[in-house]
């Protein structure tokens, strides 16, 4: 079995602006470097269609939404080899603040090949999202 890794943050926007790119499948490539692309047509993600993606700039995936609730989001990452299953919870943290704690789990014989790297991640991730929150609120 896989590690779980994990990291919270605390962001000041709130849980709605926090989903909303969360849940911006097309915009997720955007911070996230580990991905070149994803395509979604929808504006907003559809739980269980799997969008097109491309990791690393070569390798073809897939991107789920498993679940997509107020707080809690759930997307899946594959390709041969890989699977990755994320999650996002928010939670209020007070004056239009929200706390974050993303996890993921990683598995298959290509997740076995990059299990310190996997180590940092969720921090990454959570700053990234965090950057990306506030450029968003910063244009609109």
């Amino acid at each position: 079995m896989s590690a779980l890794h994990s990291s919270t943050v605390q962001l000041p926007a709130t849980d709605a602006a926090v989903l909303a790119v969360l849940i911006d499948a097309g915009g997720f490539a955007s911070w996230n470097p580990a991905l070149t692309s994803v395509d979604c047509p929808d504006p907003v993600a559809v739980v269980g269609a799997a969008y097109p993606a491309t990791v690393r700039g070569v390798i073809p995936a897939t991107f789920t939404y498993e679940l997509i609730e107020p707080r809690r989001v759930v997307h899946r990452l594959a390709f041969r080899g890989f699977e990755e299953l994320g999650e996002w919870e928010l939670e209020p943290a007070g004056d239009g603040a929200t706390r974050v704690t993303h996890s993921f789990r990683q598995t298959g014989p290509v997740a076995a090949l990059i299990p310190a790297g996997a180590a940092g991640v969720a921090d990454l991730r959570t700053g990234r999202l965090r950057d990306e929150v506030q450029r968003r609120s910063s244009v609109g």
